[in-house]
């Protein structure tokens, strides 16, 4: 698997198998020894048995700036979650409208309203963009009595 691989370079490159922290090693080492070919699977573990590192973990892959890895976290983040919802944000402040139309489309098709309210303070937003944004926080705002 293509992304597989490509996961365990980026998390190489950032120092993970490296580390001495035993929990840590442990995930990178089921990882690496059970075939879990499956966005969903990686998530529900790490999201289960190992959210302390979601941040560690996410981040290097985010880094990568490869399109479909980046795609896979947005569409399997749970943005419900307090945890989830953070790096959500966190990663949107990276994000160049210019160049990243693709994963603002898939933040703005599921995000909350906090995070679609960070999506609309940036600047120069593609036009299709912006009526989808507007579309999707008029639906999600509450309807006044």
């Amino acid at each position: 698997m293509h992304q597989r691989d490509l996961v365990r370079k980026v998390w190489a490159e950032a120092g993970l198998y490296a580390t001495k922290d035993a929990k840590l090693r442990q995930f990178l080492k089921h990882v690496d020894d059970t075939p879990l070919d499956c966005w969903p699977e990686l998530v529900e573990f790490v999201r289960t048995q190992y959210p302390e590192y979601l941040d560690r973990l996410v981040t290097p892959i985010w880094n990568a700036g490869d399109k479909l890895l980046r795609l896979n976290l947005i569409r399997n983040a749970e943005l419900s979650q307090p945890a989830e919802k953070k790096m959500a944000q966190k990663l949107v402040r990276q994000l160049r409208p210019e160049t990243d139309a693709l994963e603002l489309r898939a933040v703005i098709r599921d995000a909350p309203v906090e995070v679609l309210d960070q999506v609309a303070k940036k600047k120069s937003i593609p036009d299709q963009l912006k009526i989808m944004l507007d579309q999707r926080r008029a639906l999600l705002k509450p309807k006044k009595p």
